[in-house]
């Protein structure tokens, strides 16, 4: 009897998509990201911006990554980032990350709660009709979700999201690597 426990509990914790959970100290740090809201496939934005990965109180196999106040230049009617249309709002993006860890040492991310924020560039309120594509937003003044997901992977070094607000129609892309200590 105790033999049929041992193999049912051996059972029970083999996984067989060859996923471990993963120890998310190793991906704690700084790391240089390109962030690209679009639509779609059409690109919004695009810029450069520091984002943060830290510990969560949950434990060691979840991560919080975050970002404050990001800005980018608009991309024009030519597919060229703009010099003078910049993003309305600066984007605050907080998530929590479950992580995984494939045979092959790649880790995968699935997001357990996000929050998206979007408060108006220089605190002035948008203009709803100068809004690119058309985007019907919640208000002009900002506004904000705790409903946002993300997934996302992390090897070698590189580090790739797709976050998804839930509040616009909108997919952010993050793309860098992490900084060297």
């Amino acid at each position: 009897m105790l033999l049929v426990l041992c193999a049912g509990a051996f059972t029970a914790c083999s996984n067989d998509d060859n996923h471990t959970s993963a120890d998310a100290t190793q991906l704690m740090g700084l790391y240089d990201v390109t962030i690209t809201p679009s639509i779609g496939q059409q690109k919004m934005a695009q810029g450069s911006h520091t984002l943060y990965a830290e510990l969560t109180v949950e434990g060691r196999h979840r991560l919080r990554i975050h970002w404050e106040k990001f800005n980018a230049p608009m991309f024009g009617k030519d597919g060229q980032l703009s010099t003078t249309q910049r993003m309305p709002f600066d984007m605050t993006v907080d998530l929590v990350l479950e992580l995984q860890k494939n045979n092959d040492g790649e880790v995968t991310m699935q997001s357990v709660s996000g929050r998206f924020k979007a408060e108006p560039h220089a605190g002035t309120p948008v203009d709803p009709s100068k809004l690119p594509g058309g985007i019907a937003i919640p208000n002009p003044k900002g506004f904000e979700t705790d409903r946002a997901t993300a997934t996302g992977r992390y090897k070698d070094g590189r580090l790739w999201l797709s976050v998804s607000p839930q509040i616009l129609p909108i997919t952010i892309i993050v793309e860098g690597t992490k900084k060297r200590n």
